[in-house]
């Protein structure tokens, strides 16, 4: 009887801990396809994916300050624009998360100024939806 515990617990064991070297292999490869960019071609894909973000949103931030493109009403303008918002800033929300979570020290990863600002990018949105 107690040998038939003993190996019921190593298989519990055994599982968790194939569990737990999938979920760190998950968080490792994450991390190599989101912050090193020539480790393969998907994670040179990505990086050219976000760049493409943050440069389609940045025009259409400049192009929706245009006076001619806020014609509806003053401080408005055509739903385009926020469209444009919202599918870059959840892409930049993804991105983000994921490279939180696949981060090893994650209070330093929020520390780094490039992340503090990358933060701070994303957050309005989301405050300006719950308004």
């Amino acid at each position: 009887m107690e040998s038939s515990l003993l190996l019921d617990h190593a298989a519990q064991v055994s599982w968790l801990a194939r569990v737990n070297l999938m979920y760190e292999t998950a968080r490792a490869n994450a991390w190599e396809l989101l912050d090193e960019a020539e480790s393969s071609m998907a994670a040179r894909i990505i990086s050219i994916w976000i760049m493409l973000l943050i440069a389609m949103s940045t025009v259409a931030f400049v192009v929706e300050s245009y006076a001619k493109f806020s014609v509806l009403r003053p401080g408005e303008s055509y739903p385009a624009f926020a469209i444009i918002e919202a599918f870059c800033v959840i892409n930049f929300t993804i991105e983000f998360v994921v490279r939180l979570w696949a981060s090893d020290a994650r209070l330093q990863f929020m520390l780094q100024p490039l992340n503090v600002i990358d933060f701070m990018a994303i957050v309005p949105f989301y405050i300006e939806m719950a308004m």
